[in-house]
């Protein structure tokens, strides 16, 4: 009788060690494909952020070479309107001088 209890309870106790490890196992299994699937999802949102990134930085790329066209006519357009300044300039000393030799010519008449 002694043998079959103690039999009996080695057999609950393996039993019982069994369901705890197959417990174990798969709460371990659950686990790993949680992260699995988390890791999964951190590599679709690294894709999609270096999507974004590559049309950004295409968008930058974009956008700095309209400025530097933009920057190009501002310069021209400084150098126009100096030299407009100039012909300006030049074209009112040229009527300064129209008027003044208008008024010696009314002088002498």
């Amino acid at each position: 009788e002694l043998r079959k209890r103690m039999k009996d309870y080695i057999v609950n106790v393996v039993e019982a060690l069994e369901k705890k490890h197959e417990e174990q196992i798969s709460k371990l299994r659950d686990t790993n494909e949680k992260q699995r699937e988390e890791i999964e999802s951190q590599k679709m949102k690294m894709r999609l952020s270096e999507v974004r990134i590559d049309k950004m930085t295409e968008l930058l790329q974009k956008k700095q070479s309209e400025l530097t066209v933009q920057s190009k006519i501002i310069e021209e357009l400084k150098a126009k309107t100096r030299k407009l300044a100039s012909e300006r300039t030049a074209f009112k000393a040229s009527m300064l001088q129209a008027q003044e030799q208008v008024r010696h010519i009314e002088q002498d008449v």
